[in-house]
């Protein structure tokens, strides 16, 4: 008789920001003050699956979504390789950020083992070393202090209709632009929202030269205006991209009306800024990331809707680029009274959230205790450390 305990060896891939996905509307989460206390919160949800998506051309397999946002793929040998399981979730992640729900990146520090059993539960290894993934670990183990656990009291959540919703918009403008990597957009908008100008000036750029290349292809070498009996060398010329730049065809796209006007200042804005990073080493500030990053979605949202509309995107464009406390309230010291405090509202109700932290010295509460002098007691203590 086969174990039914037996667990599938799959992996698992903790996503951001941290929430929950509900199956459907009737799926609710509810944790009280006396859970987080107590610790009797409902662990075993955080382990369930939630839903799954279909991946195109595979028939045998699918992706799971765990209650608690982790992405779960079958160990089959593509996923033995690190980068094939980070591009695969990514291009899913990607999709749904397209279609209007925001994610982040997966990176290499968020991929874990785990065991997928036949009850639709999965147990981690725990060999994901991210914050994140360290969090709802030890939440999964009910292992978590009362400080950490006060992150399941009314959290963000999203149901499995939204996520599908957002995928099909997504991947309907992917499949449009059917050169657009969206792996550039999500790792574009997520250092966008972590202040990384550099990575985001690029991973933008990257996707401009894609649209660019698409709007190429089909508005001047495929385009209405064409020569009534084929000239020899003409498609090789046009194809010829050391002699028609990404600025050279921007150039002709805004006099052939493709793209306005203020999407051509951008994108040219953008590609100064590109240029002075590859050339003169200037590292671009956040004003050059907000311009490639608005230059993009403009550029994308002209081709999406064959020249009708710039700002098709304009709403999701204006959500991405303002960072959300997606963190629970927020943390202050109390120095006098030796405490950690964290507070928030959600839904009208307030909380606050209190730990004592040990005294150091230099403190009142340290007192006469020994410890190791590194500083001359008399001077300030913004000074170099003695390394004798």
């Amino acid at each position: 008789m086969e174990d039914t305990f037996r667990g599938y060896a799959v992996v698992l891939a903790y996503t951001r920001p941290r929430r929950f996905i509900l199956k459907n509307a009737n799926d609710q989460w509810e944790v009280t003050i006396d859970d987080i206390n107590l610790n009797t919160y409902d662990y075993a949800r955080l382990h369930r699956l939630s839903t799954s998506f279909d991946i195109k051309g595979e028939d045998l397999w699918c992706i799971h979504l765990c209650f608690d946002g982790s992405i779960v793929l079958p160990s089959l040998p593509e996923f033995y390789s690190l980068d094939f399981v980070l591009k695969t979730c990514n291009q899913l992640l990607a999709e749904m950020l397209l279609g209007g729900v925001y994610f982040e990146a997966v990176e290499p520090n968020d991929v874990d083992k785990a065991a997928l059993y036949h009850t639709g539960y999965v147990w981690p290894m725990g060999l994901a070393n991210s914050q994140l993934a360290t969090l709802l670990f030890q939440l999964k183990l009910k292992v978590a202090s009362a400080y950490e656990r006060i992150h399941l009291l009314n959290p963000a959540t999203v149901t499995a209709q939204e996520l599908h919703d957002a995928r099909d918009r997504g991947q309907k403008i992917g499949q449009k632009i059917d050169n657009l990597s969206l792996l550039f957009i999500i790792r574009g908008v997520s250092a966008y929202r972590h202040h990384e100008w550099l990575h985001s000036l690029l991973n933008f750029w990257f996707g401009v030269e894609q649209v660019v290349s698409w709007y190429w292809e089909n508005w001047v070498i495929k385009g209405k205006r064409q020569p009534s009996t084929p000239i020899a060398g003409r498609t090789n010329f046009l194809n010829d991209f050391r002699s028609w730049t990404t600025a050279s065809q921007i150039e002709v796209l805004y006099q052939l009306a493709a793209i306005d006007e203020d999407t051509y200042r951008k994108l040219n804005e953008a590609r100064k800024a590109r240029n002075n990073l590859v050339h003169k080493g200037q590292l671009p500030e956040e004003k050059h990331a907000i311009v490639v990053f608005e230059g993009f979605f403009q550029l994308l949202s002209l081709a999406y809707t064959d020249g009708d509309s710039r700002d098709s995107f304009a709403a999701l464009l204006e959500e991405y680029k303002t960072p959300k406390p997606f963190e629970v309230g927020f943390v202050e010291y109390d120095f006098e009274e030796g405490q950690r405090r964290r507070e928030f509202e959600r839904e009208g109700q307030a909380y606050r959230f209190s730990a004592p932290r040990p005294s150091i010295p230099g403190e009142p509460k340290w007192g006469e205790k020994e410890y190791e002098k590194v500083f001359v007691q008399e001077k300030t203590s913004w000074q170099r450390v003695s390394l004798e």
